[in-house]
C-alpha cells in the first residue's frame, strides 16, 4: 500500500492592502449611521492612524474610504451628532490626520457634505467657510434666509430693528464686511427687488454713511420726509420744528447731523435753486447766521418790504407781533435780538434804543 504524502502547508499571504479593502466594503453603505461606521471599523488598523499615516494611492478617491475616515474622526473627537462638526476647527483636524481635505482645499463643510451627502450642513455655521463663499449672491441669500428665520423676521421692514449685535451672533461680520461693514448695504444687495428704506435702520451709523453717500440719498428721504408730513409745498417747511424731525418716527437724526443740526442748512442743500428765507424757519436759523452782514441786510430788506417801511425810524414802530405775523420766526430765537440785527445792518445811524417797541 503507498503512502499518501500529506499535502504540504503553505503559508498564505494575505494581500498587502486587503485589509483596506475590508475597510471599504465595511463603510460601503450610504445608509450607515457614523457611529455605527465607526463601531464596525474599531476593530480594524485606519491607515491614516499608522505610525507613518500613508495611505495607499488612490486611497481617499474612493468616497467611502473618506467617509470611513469621517467616522473614525467623529469618534476620535467624541462627538455625539453632526451639530458638533460646526465646533471643530481644522487646527483640531491637523492633530489626528489631514485626511482627505486636501480635496476639497482644506474645507471642512464640503469635506463633510461631500462624505454625508443625506445630511445638510450649513457652510455659515462652521469656524471658516469654503474659499470664495462670499462671492456668490445665492450663497449670501442662503445666509441671509436663514437667519431671517433664526430672527423670526416676518416682514422685510422687520430687518430694520435688527442690530450689528444681533447680527455678530451668527458670525454674520463676515458676510457684513463684503458690503463695507454696512448692514444696510448688505441687505440692498441681497434683496435688490425690495426698496429698502435705509433711514429706517436703527444703526446710526449705517443711517450716517447713507445719508453722506449721496445728496440723492438725502433727497429720497426728504421726499419720504415730505409724504410722511404731508407737506404740499416747500413754504410748508417753514414751520415743521427739528424736534419733529428728530423724532423716532422719522428717523432724521442721521441727516440732521451732516448739517449741524439746522434744519434751513438741510433743505437749502435739498433744494438750492429755491429762496430760502432762512428766518422764516420756526426751528430758527443756523448757528453764526446774524454775524453775516449780507444776512442781515437782506433779512432788513425783506421785512421793510413786507412792512411797508419807507425810512429808518419806521423800525421804531415794528413789534414782534408784526415779525410773527409775516413770518420772520428765526429771528426771534436765539442769538441777536431782531433789535440788534436791525441796529447791526445801520451801524451808522443815531438809534435810540429805548423808542424800539
Amino acid at each position: 500500500m503507498f503512502k499518501i504524502a500529506a499535502p504540504i502547508a503553505r503559508s498564505i499571504r494575505r494581500p498587502k492592502y486587503e485589509k483596506h479593502i475590508v475597510h471599504r466594503s465595511l463603510c460601503s453603505s450610504s445608509k450607515d449611521s457614523p457611529l455605527q461606521s465607526a463601531e464596525t471599523i474599531s476593530s480594524l488598523p485606519a491607515p491614516w492612524s499608522t505610525a507613518n499615516g500613508r495611505v495607499p494611492r488612490n486611497y481617499w478617491s474612493q468616497r467611502s474610504n473618506r467617509r470611513a475616515y469621517f467616522d473614525w474622526l467623529h469618534k476620535t473627537l467624541g462627538l455625539k451628532s453632526m451639530e458638533d462638526w460646526y465646533q471643530i476647527t481644522m487646527l483640531q483636524v491637523r492633530k489626528h490626520h489631514r485626511g482627505p481635505l486636501y480635496m476639497f482645499d482644506d474645507s471642512l463643510h464640503d469635506a463633510l457634505a461631500d462624505s454625508y451627502p443625506e445630511h445638510k450642513f450649513l457652510p455659515w455655521r462652521f469656524t471658516y467657510v469654503p474659499h470664495s463663499f462670499w462671492n456668490s449672491l445665492q450663497n449670501q441669500r442662503d445666509f441671509m434666509d436663514w437667519i431671517g428665520n433664526q430672527l423670526n423676521i416676518q416682514q422685510m421692514k422687520d430687518w430694520y430693528s435688527v442690530s450689528l449685535e444681533q447680527m455678530s451672533k451668527f458670525r454674520a461680520e463676515r458676510l457684513i464686511a463684503v458690503h463695507g461693514d454696512s448692514l444696510s448695504a448688505t441687505l440692498r444687495a441681497v434683496y435688490p427687488e425690495h426698496e429698502w428704506q435705509e433711514w429706517m435702520f436703527e444703526s446710526r451709523i449705517s443711517k450716517l454713511e447713507f445719508f453722506k453717500a449721496s445728496i440723492e440719498n438725502q433727497r429720497r428721504y426728504v421726499k419720504w420726509l415730505e409724504e410722511m408730513l404731508q407737506i404740499q409745498s416747500l413754504e410748508s417747511w417753514y414751520y415743521v420744528e427739528q424736534a419733529t424731525i428728530y423724532s423716532g418716527r422719522l428717523k432724521g437724526t442721521g441727516w440732521l447731523e451732516l448739517y449741524q443740526g439746522n434744519l434751513s442748512r438741510a433743505l437749502q442743500s435739498i433744494y438750492p435753486n429755491h429762496e430760502w428765507l432762512p428766518w422764516k424757519f420756526h426751528s430758527g436759523v443756523e448757528d453764526g447766521f446774524w454775524t453775516v452782514a449780507a444776512n442781515r441786510n437782506r433779512f432788513v430788506d425783506w421785512v421793510s418790504n413786507e412792512l411797508y417801511l419807507k425810512q429808518k425810524e419806521d423800525w421804531y414802530r415794528v413789534r414782534a407781533a408784526d415779525l410773527k405775523r409775516i413770518g420772520a420766526w428765526g429771528v426771534l430765537k436765539g442769538g441777536k435780538s431782531w433789535m440788534d440785527v436791525v441796529i447791526s445792518a445801520y451801524p451808522n445811524h443815531p438809534w435810540d434804543h429805548q423808542k424800539f417797541g
